[in-house]
């Protein structure tokens, strides 16, 4: 899912239909909405505990290219909470 740090708040557009259009705003033709910074309290409002974790800067060199990390980019470890 495409997260976009710049962004304070989640953009999204319902009303963008047309594939090459979708891929033109949100990257790719699948997608409606680009997440902002807002992400984790979307899935914290959606009753998940979320636990932010930077496994880039925790794994070695070997694994963030095994595991196809980029550098800044948080993972989002979520448990649904009761």
């Amino acid at each position: 899912m495409p997260i976009d740090y710049n962004l304070a708040t989640t953009y999204e557009d319902y009303t963008i239909v047309e594939p090459e259009d979708r891929k033109k705003s949100f990257g790719q033709k699948d997608h409606v909405r680009w997440y902002g910074c807002d992400y984790p309290d979307r899935l914290r409002g959606a009753g998940y505990d979320v636990d932010e974790v930077d496994y880039y800067n925790e794994l070695g060199d070997e694994l963030q290219k095994k595991y196809g990390l980029m550098k800044g980019e948080i993972i989002y470890h979520c448990t649904k909470n009761n």
